[in-house]
């Protein structure tokens, strides 16, 4: 398409635009999988307990009403089981993120001084 209404420095904002948006996901990404990385470090490590294997795909109504002793012991287990899934997530999305910022970076075809004004216009706009 070619484009009558949007000059090349609006087209670059836009894409500049775009790259900040895809950082601070990255940012996000990246900070709520430390932070689960640091709460499972206080969470059992090892595998699930023999007197508590049977826990392990049920539900928290099931583990609280037939758990008994046991129950607090099988909801760490299952809480650092769900975790280490979120922890996984939040890496790929990250990983997909960096590709999309890839492709975004690629649309100023290596003028880096072109991509940088953007840049400037953009933290400008918005008081960076």
């Amino acid at each position: 398409m070619q484009y009558r209404f949007l000059t090349q420095d609006q087209q670059d904002d836009i894409v500049a635009t775009a790259m900040k948006n895809r950082e601070t996901e990255h940012f996000h990404y990246q900070h709520n999988k430390a932070v689960y990385d640091e709460m499972l470090a206080i969470l059992p490590n090892d595998d699930w307990p023999e007197e508590i294997q049977r826990f392990k795909d049920a539900t928290r109504e099931e583990i609280a009403s037939s758990a008994g002793s046991l129950s607090d012991m099988a909801f760490q287990y299952q809480y650092r089981d769900r975790l280490r899934l979120l922890a996984i997530t939040e890496q790929c999305e990250a990983t997909r993120v960096e590709a999309i910022y890839k492709g975004l970076e690629s649309q100023f075809k290596g003028d880096t001084t072109r991509m940088q004004s953007a840049i400037d216009r953009v933290n400008s706009e918005s008081g960076a």
